[in-house]
């Protein structure tokens, strides 16, 4: 899911904050009169930043690399795991 996804799932459970956020957004439409927003209007929505900063820290975005090992490597002297074996050893954890 993306940033955005999470924000309004965020807000969906929230509803506090999601009104803050309607309210904000309100008053700032109202204030433009009319006019297209620019992108310095943008800076006006405070509480929004602040909604995905904290969506930020909850669902941090990191990067992901789905490669599986075919065989065993070796680091130094650190040996990894094969996709294989992980899963031989998390079955085997669950079955306890």
């Amino acid at each position: 899911m993306s940033t955005i996804g999470f924000c309004l799932e965020m807000l969906a459970v929230c509803p506090n904050i999601q009104k803050r956020v309607f309210e904000e957004d309100k008053l700032i439409q109202e204030n433009l009169k009319g006019r297209e927003m620019t992108y310095e209007d943008l800076n006006q929505y405070e509480y929004l930043e602040r909604v995905i900063t904290e969506t930020h820290r909850i669902f941090p975005v990191a990067p992901l690399i789905a490669r599986r090992l075919s065989e065993d490597t070796y680091f130094g002297k650190t040996e990894t795991e094969t996709h294989r074996d992980r899963q031989k050893r998390t079955a085997t954890d669950r079955d306890r």
